[in-house]
């Protein structure tokens, strides 16, 4: 691939439940799938040159889908985190949370906390788990941590809002959804400003290194396109830089 590669990649992993319904299995076996699908494409993005990838896991909307999916994915959680999470860590990918502690009970909160604290020195890899999620909510409780601790209007930044967050992080460059949904669902919006976005109509189940890779060219042609478009306005031949 180019050098023009993301260094913080977005993933919505979409299409789960579909999935696995179009096999003739449930929803929730998709569910499962697509979680263990994590391990299959991380390795790709690491060994193509992206340093750092956010997954959508699980959005704070999702806990109004029907009892039994959620129960499933708590399971989930419960039964195939601690294993995946170790499988990580033995790659030296280190592990980042996003999300609300709110909600989740104590054995979930212990699996997040222990990966993040076992693979705390991992490097050169993150993989940020964005679980229990919402971008507006965790802009209000910036907002609220900001007005807390008394800070001077005229110190406001974007730096302090960023330190503000969950987990702070550096700006989303390319955002991916899959299952063809063209949008963002709440999704690290913040982070997300300046990102391109890309939807394929693949579902996350599916998504391969040929996908990641047509996702990348759709990046770098973006990068591209204002000194494309500069070019033929000046008559000159169009090039990238």
């Amino acid at each position: 691939m180019d050098n023009k590669l993301p260094k913080h990649l977005g993933l919505i992993m979409d299409g789960n439940g579909r999935w696995g319904q179009r096999q003739q299995r449930s929803r929730l076996f998709g569910h499962q799938v697509g979680l263990q699908h994590i391990l299959t494409v991380l390795p790709i993005c690491f060994r193509l040159g992206i340093p750092i990838v956010s997954g959508y896991l699980w959005s704070l909307e999702n806990w109004r889908r029907p009892s039994a999916e959620v129960a499933h994915m708590r399971h989930l959680l419960r039964t195939l985190g601690p294993p995946l999470m170790r499988m990580l860590h033995a790659q030296h990918v280190r592990i980042v949370h996003s999300g609300n502690r709110a909600g989740l009970t104590p054995k979930e909160l212990a699996i997040i906390d222990e990966a993040v604290t076992l693979t705390q020195y991992n490097g050169p890899h993150t993989f940020n788990i964005v679980f229990n999620y919402s971008g507006r909510e965790e802009l209000v409780h910036a907002a609220r941590r900001i007005a807390t601790e008394r800070i001077d209007p005229a110190e406001i930044s974007e730096q302090l809002v960023n330190a503000m967050l969950s987990t702070p992080m550096p700006d989303l460059d390319l955002v991916i959804r899959t299952s063809g949904e063209c949008r963002l669902s709440n999704f690290l919006l913040w982070q997300s400003a300046n990102a391109v976005l890309y939807v394929t109509d693949t579902s996350w189940p599916d998504f391969g290194q040929r996908d990641l890779e047509a996702a990348l060219r759709y990046y770098q042609e973006a990068l591209c396109m204002p000194a494309h478009v500069r070019a033929v306005a000046e008559g000159q031949e169009p090039y990238c830089v």
